[in-house]
């Protein structure tokens, strides 16, 4: 369950659906094509309000369709039930995870009102609460702290990359001025001949 959008959300899913997809496979095993699908449980709105996406090499032409990722915002499903439209019975379910998590009580006897299994689930919930032996697997400190890690990760990485580009740069102006070739500038940092010859 992802707790909040950050900037790099999307980036991060996708390294570990392909991180997951790679590791699918053994070296020298025959290949056999496999699928992966992840699904993001959010609570934030969807993104670009699409609730199903491939990975893509542009908007227009797919890259793959090995690997499929769903969005499915619990903050969407608690709004179109709070607005009495109805909502099917996965969304129900969905719905009741959410509301324990953020523990809206008189909000989950409304949604519950009726419903024989959430009622049953409702019950069990109670009194294993009250069981002090009890733990629940879901621990929204252990979450927090994961994401925060993520996004530190992901924030290092990109002010590596631009450190490193910066770098290249200066070093790039420094062989232009000694009279280096764009060519062997291009060929020593990487850049390309255009970005060379705008500086």
């Amino acid at each position: 369950m992802n707790r909040s959008y950050y900037e790099n959300y999307r980036e991060l899913k996708l390294r570990y659906v392909t991180s997951t997809y790679n590791n699918c496979f053994r070296k020298g095993e025959k290949y056999e094509p496999k699928k992966i699908i992840l699904v993001n449980i959010n609570r934030f709105k969807n993104i670009e309000n699409r609730s199903e996406y491939k990975l893509q090499e542009n908007y227009e032409n797919l890259y793959t369709d090995a690997i499929k990722i769903y969005e499915i915002s619990l903050v969407e499903i608690y709004k179109k039930w709070y607005d009495e439209f109805t909502i099917s019975k996965l969304e129900k379910y969905l719905l009741y995870l959410y509301l324990t998590s953020i523990e809206g009580e008189k909000i989950i006897k409304k949604l519950i009102k009726g419903n024989e299994v959430l009622m049953e689930i409702e019950k069990e919930r109670k009194r294993l609460e009250e069981n002090e032996e009890f733990i629940w697997d879901f621990d929204p400190e252990y979450e927090r702290r994961l994401e925060e890690n993520m996004k530190l990760e992901y924030a290092t990485k990109i002010g590596m990359e631009k450190g490193l580009k910066k770098e290249k740069i200066n070093n790039a102006k420094s062989m232009k001025e000694h009279g280096l070739s764009i060519d062997l500038i291009s060929s020593i940092t990487g850049l390309s001949k255009k970005e060379i010859s705008k500086m």
